[in-house]
């Protein structure tokens, strides 16, 4: 697959003549009044010769030199040339104001109407680009010449900010982007699980008339998220969203010269640390990184037998005894002369993992190409006989510029820089790509961390002068970013070629610049991935972002979706339209309904998982009816679940939360229904107490309906009892019995008749003893 940049040579060469006049008046206003001398030299460029007199021809400009760099801010922002004139007519106001440049109004007011009339007639009005780059770069010659230090300074600086924060509208721009990345997550977080998460809750939809479907909702990865997890991030991972991972690449195992690992309290701590049993709880794979930094000892492992052996034993210990899903080799100098074997040992270590674990995963680091070095040790490698070996190659993409360099740029640029031949994402995937190995084998790794140079100024392509410094993403938000709007001329800003946000910051003296990745670059550089499928996205250093989401809000929302996975489809009682449910069909269900209500714990799914059928409070009547309108329940007749055993355990257990819901319904209805009962029976029952009272009275004791009444009354008292002990067993809100209770109260069922029979035994044998027991008669 052929990897070409985004931008061509002719998008290059186009852009407005009338910013680089501007900067030829500005300067020429500096030169003409920072030094009354100077104002005489012959080097002025009077304003008469800015007239549009001579031809262009953009086609021959050069891509080298000064010009170049004041030039390249501009190739994106073509577009933007109403606020840019007024940002630079801005900037010469405020020098002015400040003294450092002596133009009045009228001077300010002929340069704005010289850039309208170049802008309206700019295509007729053409110089060569050599000359103007000869005149800028003499003029600030002069100035350095002629003007004090610390002047020549402030200009120089004021003049790189205006020229770099004229690219873009950063904060408009990432505001615009972060606001469509929190509408791609609204839907993500109502799910929150990624597929093969235990803590997935099930769901129900009835399909026609009788096919109940039984489903989950998940988060699944376009393609493959590898992290990186340092040893000195420690516990952060606890801060890891790891939904939005499918595998973590722990590091490490420093590579001894003996084959052992060089930190082993180092590597037992990060083992035994619990971020295995957190994967193992997320569903995710763990892999164990192996590294080495150092050539001579590679070297030296890839030709030593017995340290290989030594390795290979340890590392199948390792795997055996933590659970571990895969390895991950880097070394990151690897020399030609020992590659096959280096390719020997990658034999030889899938060869002996697989018996242990036909699937588990291997992986190689690979450089990045960014210099000859690189492009030597990728092109040394048996890629063909690699391939077969090989999973997924881990290209160190975050590693294309370092700190120790005094070229200030991003960590992983995008795209390649045709007047600078330094690496990028897609020169290195286009390498790798054009016949060494798949491009589906590739994956780009990107990094958490950026890196600050200190600078002379902000010239674009002014070089640093010192080496760069690397600060972690949360550094950057903590410390760095606030301080923006505190110094004179700072400015944060993004380039879009090498798809990287950078500032300009600091004072007179102790200027730097840092370029870092945020959600904007992330975003672009995973959809790059994705576009030309490539075989997934690494991370390195996660934790360096900790207590900040927004690098992870990048992730999900450019490479998480919401996929659903059906788990089983049973036939169900149908209720179509104008028909009942038979009368055996509720006999059942309020049959295992009394069984579920005497439960303990009813678990969801698997019961080896924490999820129940359990709410504290209890809702309402109201709330459940908002549960069953949430929840898409037609009707909670239509979810029952028969009392028996889950599968291969000891537990009872509903399939999903529909079941739960509409068993709660059912039960606040049985309650209900038993309530009323129990007050209509004790109604009746008054009635027929006093109906038998004014019998007798009337009738005397042996009134004919005395004995009838009297029987009835019984009746309705035990029924009105049994209603009542029956409404606190199905109400969920009286919590010492029954469905409500946190005891196992199927006993309870027992209890009721037991009361039930006992009280109408006791009240007959008092009714009996009364009616024959001795009087004494006159």
């Amino acid at each position: 697959m052929n990897l070409i940049p985004r931008f061509s040579a002719e998008s290059y060469a186009r852009t407005n003549l009338y910013r680089v006049l501007l900067w030829t008046l500005v300067c020429s206003a500096f030169l003409a009044n920072l030094n009354p001398a100077f104002a005489q030299e012959p080097r002025q460029i009077p304003p008469s010769e800015i007239v549009l007199s001579d031809s262009i021809n953009w086609g021959d400009s050069s891509r080298h030199g000064f010009i170049n760099k004041i030039i390249q801010p501009f190739r994106f922002r073509e577009n933007q040339i109403q606020k840019e004139r007024q940002r630079m007519v801005l900037l010469i106001r405020r020098l002015t104001e400040e003294g450092d440049l002596n133009i009045d109004t009228a001077t300010v007011s002929a340069i704005v109407n010289d850039l309208i009339n170049l802008t309206n007639e700019q295509e007729d009005a053409q110089k060569t680009s050599a000359r103007l780059e000869e005149e800028i770069h003499q003029a600030l010659v002069e100035l350095d010449l002629k003007a004090p230090l610390d002047l020549v300074d402030s200009v120089k600086v004021q003049l790189g900010n205006v020229l770099q924060g004229l690219m873009d509208e950063t904060k408009e721009a990432n505001l615009a982007q972060r606001k469509a990345m929190m509408a791609k997550l609204s839907a993500l977080r109502q799910i929150q699980f990624s597929c093969g998460s235990p803590e997935l809750p099930t769901y129900e939809t009835t399909v026609g008339d009788s096919l109940l479907v039984r489903y989950q909702n998940c988060l699944k990865a376009e393609t493959r998220i590898f992290g990186w997890h340092l040893a000195e991030m420690g516990n952060k991972y606890q801060n890891y969203n790891f939904n939005y991972l499918s595998d973590l690449i722990l590091h490490g195992y420093e590579l001894g010269g003996n084959g052992l690992e060089n930190n082993p309290d180092v590597l037992q701590k990060m083992l035994e640390g619990g971020i295995l049993k957190r994967l193992e709880h997320s569903g995710k794979h763990a892999s164990l990184s192996v590294y080495s930094y150092s050539a001579p000892l590679t070297s030296s492992f890839l030709n030593q037998k017995n340290s290989q052996d030594r390795f290979l034993r340890r590392i199948k210990e390792l795997v055996e005894s933590h659970g571990l899903q895969g390895i991950s080799i880097y070394f990151e100098t690897i020399r030609p002369k020992d590659s096959a074997a280096f390719t020997q040992f990658i034999a030889k270590l899938r060869s002996e993992l697989t018996v242990m674990r036909p699937n588990l995963l291997l992986t190689v680091g690979i450089p990045a190409i960014s210099n000859t070095e690189n492009l030597s040790i990728a092109s040394a490698l048996d890629f063909p006989s690699l391939n077969a070996l090989v999973d997924y190659y881990m290209v160190m993409t975050q590693n294309l510029n370092i700190t120790a360099t005094r070229i200030p740029f991003s960590r992983s640029p995008l795209y390649p820089d045709q007047a600078n031949p330094r690496g990028s994402i897609e020169g290195t995937f286009s390498q790798y790509s054009n016949g060494k190995v798949p491009i589906n084998k590739l994956v780009m790794t990107v990094s958490y961390q950026g890196i600050s140079w200190p600078m002379p100024d902000f010239i674009p392509g002014s070089r640093a002068t010192g080496l760069g410094t690397s600060i972690n993403f949360n550094s950057i938000q903590q410390t760095i970013l606030p301080s923006v709007g505190q110094y004179d001329g700072a400015v944060l800003g993004y380039d879009p070629e090498q798809a990287a946000a950078y500032l300009n910051y600091g004072e007179i003296g102790n200027l730097k610049q840092l370029w870092f990745e945020d959600a904007r670059s992330l975003s672009e550089k995973y959809n790059w991935a994705l576009e030309n499928q490539v075989g997934g996205v690494g991370i390195w250093g996660l934790g360096f972002d900790e207590g900040y989401t927004e690098l992870w809000d990048a992730i999900g929302a450019n490479l998480i979706y919401i996929d659903s996975m059906v788990l089983d489809t049973t036939k169900v009682l149908s209720k179509k339209e104008g028909t009942k449910l038979g009368f055996w069909n509720y006999v059942k269900i309020y049959f295992n309904d009394v069984q579920w209500a005497g439960v303990n714990d009813i678990y969801l799914g698997d019961p080896n998982n924490s999820d129940y059928c359990y709410f504290d409070p209890y809702p309402s009547r109201e709330a459940i009816q908002e549960l069953k309108a949430q929840y898409e329940i037609d009707d909670f007749w239509l979810h029952p679940k028969r009392f028996k055993k889950y599968d291969n355990t000891e537990f009872n257990a509903l399939d999903s939360y529909q079941q739960c819901i509409s068993l709660l319904g059912r039960w606040d209805r049985y309650a209900e229904l038993n309530g009323k009962a129990a007050i209509i029976l004790f109604v009746l029952l008054f009635v027929a107490g006093v109906t038998i009272f004014l019998g007798v009275k009337t009738h005397g004791d042996e009134w004919v309906w005395r004995v009838i009444l009297t029987h009835i009354s019984i009746g309705m008292g035990l029924l009105s009892l049994i209603s009542v002990f029956f409404y606190a067993f199905f109400s969920t809100h009286i919590g010492f019995l029954g469905a409500g209770s946190n005891e196992v109260t199927m006993a309870m069922v027992l209890l009721i008749f037991t009361v039930g029979i006992l009280s109408g035994v006791i009240i007959n044998y008092l009714i009996m003893s009364r009616k024959y027991s001795n009087k004494d008669l006159p």
